[in-house]
């Protein structure tokens, strides 16, 4: 974010996919060490020089205009993923999950303490360094295209994220018409309203009776896993694609009202 205040030619467009102030608000829920505040003073600085600052989700946009606004414009563009790159195959009785393990914002960790009361297995895959996750089934590191095939037969996807501006792996588990069991925050509901169930990312008695819930409701799950499906068409490459086309245009078109600042400049910058 601080590359807005570099000395641009061009109008600027900086898109914001997470920052560590709204990270650390939702996390831990404290206030945020004096030591960032130069953090927070130097993201001020570079967003406020953009023309138009995107978010990934409306939340995204929020959090950002909170912690460092006000900012010129925002606009909301979500994040997309192509259907042809993920689909579903014959369903196993499987609870699976990818991510940082280690990541207190994904929350992965939590599934440790339900495993023991689930009927079905549970699959993680990501990395595990310094995780004391010992009770799912540890994948490790996996390519895309192996994580394509796990999702294609996982029956369920679990994220009980603390934060997630918008969550390119549930994406992908909803392409792949899994079942969907997010944490109750904001961005999420925003992204995928009715078609998902959600849980209190603190509470692992209710992330239990949710995932357990979906296994012994056969027809339930099948219709959460077809309701993932349709919502995620509204995420494709095509519409994420067109949007930022628009955008970018829009910049070209208004390139004569950029601010004198930028007007000054006389050598762009190469990167």
């Amino acid at each position: 974010y601080t590359h807005g205040d570099l000395p641009w030619q061009n109008p600027i467009v900086m898109v914001g996919h997470s920052c560590v102030l709204s990270w650390w608000e939702a996390v831990k829920n404290e206030p945020l060490p004096e030591k960032w505040n130069e953090y927070q003073k130097r993201i001020e600085k570079g967003l406020r020089q953009a023309d138009v600052v995107v978010g990934v989700s409306k939340t995204m946009t929020e959090c950002l205009q909170k912690w460092y606004g006000p900012l010129a414009e925002t606009e909301v563009i979500y994040n997309g993923r192509s259907s042809a790159q993920f689909f579903p195959k014959k369903k196993m009785p499987v609870v699976f999950s990818m991510g940082r393990m280690w990541d207190e914002a994904k929350n992965i960790s939590t599934l440790d303490h339900i495993v023991d009361e689930l009927f079905w297995p549970v699959y993680v895959a990501g990395d595990a360094e310094n995780s004391d996750t010992t009770k799912t089934r540890q994948l490790g590191e996996i390519s895309q295209s192996k994580a394509a095939e796990c999702l294609a037969r996982a029956s369920i996807y679990v994220m009980p994220a603390r934060y997630e501006p918008f969550g390119l792996s549930i994406l992908e588990a909803a392409l792949s018409e899994c079942a969907l069991v997010l944490g109750d925050i904001p961005s999420l509901r925003e992204i995928w309203g009715e078609a998902a169930l959600y849980v209190n990312p603190n509470d692992p008695q209710e992330l239990q009776s949710q995932v357990q819930g979906l296994i012994q409701n056969p027809s339930e799950l099948q219709e959460m896993a077809r309701k993932a499906r349709e919502q995620a068409q509204n995420y494709s490459t095509e519409t994420f694609e067109r949007r930022y086309i628009k955008l970018y245009k829009k910049m070209i078109g208004d390139e004569k009202q950029i601010s004198p600042r930028k007007q000054t400049k006389t050598k762009p910058l190469s990167v």
